[in-house]
């Protein structure tokens, strides 16, 4: 398996012959292969459920030693296949994780002026997605133009198929001519440059360029770069061959107008995810609804819309397009009751499998019309998270004919939830496939945690968050995690890793 960590007749062989040892790890790896290669339909979620109960009865055994020598760990079809760490726990562990574990990602912190000594090391040849991450804030620890050089002049033993070089305001469009050069370049299905320096200049570089042949995935996120920029990615006729799947472009300065144009760009036709960013009017939502491009459309990301008009909200309830959206999001946007009503009654949305609105204009009133909405047959995944709600919701929700299909439900944030909101779940003896619950900031108290705790489904479910609700006291507390053990969160979890690396 070290030798041939992406080959999967080798992972089940593997896998049989721990079974033979009676391993439990030979069993999580079968369901692991299994999960990752279907979607989450009736029959996985028994799948789901053991290999949840799996990993909490033997995490510490198979990633417990990474956490003791501060690596966090990722894993994929049953097995670590990304560590995220620190350069010198890296430069003294790498036997212990490398020898391990067929580690194919890797995310290395605190490499400035450093970057000599992980090309050095015997390990970098394994490793074929590369992070260095600045850090959330950043550390100061990031690369620089300068180390991003090395990185790309080193030849051999660098396979690179990914890497990414997020959050550093100090990698500029240096790195990308760098990067370009780099005899891996061909190689790179991921590049990541969201939150560097990269800029215009950069962007016309890579628009320039057929050096990147196999590159599927693209991070300009808050790349301080203009329409110009942009406009010259959306021209691009090499961009637009590739058959990029991820694009994005979120968080820089260009307005409606050039996202427009981006939309109805060849460059956007393999893209599965749109992001957009800013105000959701007139020649956007027109461009989103008309464009001939967008065929793999699969989730829509709408932010930073304070002022999200109906009219607009129209449109794209009555977009045909729709049906072929799996996750809708709406972050930010105002979205107010009588446009969640809109969206509740398109006829596009039956299929809808995941249904956001973080930070929204939303009250009871809202959550009862889309509630009351026969349509959404398809919903496994809900967040209404930040919005004025009050135990009237958790009642409509509960009573929802699409209720029993549901494995997520986000209400952080609500406030006013509280014990009432705590009891009617409590109450609730329905069908339900509910796996996450996250009642956070949610003002609970005992009263509401001791119900929730012997509620029904609550030995099904896989994650209770109640971090925040500062009434549940510590007595409670204990109860709750002797009853639920590592699935209720009561506390802020310890830092852990900001980006998985970012394997294919």
């Amino acid at each position: 398996m070290l030798e041939r960590p992406g080959d999967l007749e080798a992972r089940l062989a593997y896998a049989e012959a721990l079974d033979a040892a009676a391993d439990p790890l030979g069993e999580f790896i079968r369901l692991e292969c299994r999960l990752s290669d279907g979607p989450r339909a009736e029959g996985s979620l028994r799948d789901w459920d053991r290999r949840h109960a799996l990993f909490d009865a033997h995490q510490v055994a198979w990633v417990g030693r990474l956490a003791e020598i501060g690596a966090y760990a990722s894993l994929q079809r049953g097995l670590v296949t990304g560590v995220e760490v620190d350069l010198d726990a890296y430069l003294e562990h790498g036997e212990e994780i490398f020898g391990r574990h067929p580690v194919r990602s890797l995310s290395i912190r605190g490499v400035r002026g450093r970057m000599d000594e992980l090309l050095d090391s015997r390990w970098i040849g394994r490793v074929e997605y590369l992070s260095l991450h600045g850090g959330d804030p950043p550390d100061g620890r990031g690369p620089t133009d300068d180390d991003v050089a090395e990185l790309a002049a080193r030849i051999g033993p660098l396979d690179l198929r990914g890497l990414g070089l997020e959050r550093n305001k100090e990698v500029g469009p240096a790195s990308v001519r760098a990067v370009l050069d780099a005899p891996w370049a061909g190689r790179l299905e991921y590049l990541g440059l969201g939150w560097t320096s990269s800029g215009d200049e950069g962007a016309g570089l890579l628009a320039s360029s057929d050096r990147l042949g196999d590159l599927r995935r693209l991070d300009l996120s808050a790349s301080e770069m203009s329409a110009s920029g942009l406009q010259a990615l959306a021209s691009s006729p090499t961009l637009a061959r590739l058959g990029l799947t991820e694009f994005e472009t979120s968080w820089n300065d260009f307005g409606p107008e050039d996202q427009a144009r981006c939309l109805r760009s060849p460059v956007m036709a393999r893209v599965e995810r749109v992001h957009l960013d800013g105000r959701l009017a007139g020649d956007l939502v027109d461009a989103l609804t008309g464009s001939e491009t967008l065929g793999a459309l699969g989730s829509i990301f709408i932010a930073n819309d304070w002022g999200l008009e109906t009219a607009a909200v129209r449109k794209l309830a009555n977009w045909a397009g729709l049906s072929r959206v799996r996750s809708l999001t709406f972050c930010l946007t105002m979205v107010t009751d009588e446009q969640l009503g809109i969206l509740a009654a398109s006829p596009h949305l039956a299929d809808l499998a995941c249904f956001s609105l973080s930070e929204n204009s939303i009250t009871d009133d809202g959550v009862e019309r889309l509630c009351r909405s026969p349509a959404w047959r398809g919903l496994t995944h809900l967040s209404i998270d930040r919005n004025t709600l009050t135990e009237r919701s958790v009642r409509a929700i509960l009573g929802a004919g699409w209720f029993p299909g549901l494995q997520a439900l986000d209400l952080h944030a609500s406030y006013d939830i509280g014990d009432a909101g705590a009891a009617a779940l409590a109450n609730y003896r329905g069908a339900t496939r509910l796996r996450t619950l996250v009642l956070s900031l949610a003002g609970i108290s005992d009263v509401g945690a001791l119900r929730l705790a012997e509620a029904s489904f609550v030995s099904q479910l896989w994650t209770l968050w109640l971090l925040g609700n500062e009434k549940i006291s510590p007595a409670v507390g204990e109860r709750l995690q002797k009853r639920l053990g590592r699935r209720v969160h009561l506390h802020r979890p310890e830092a852990g890793p900001r980006r998985a690396p970012p394997i294919a």
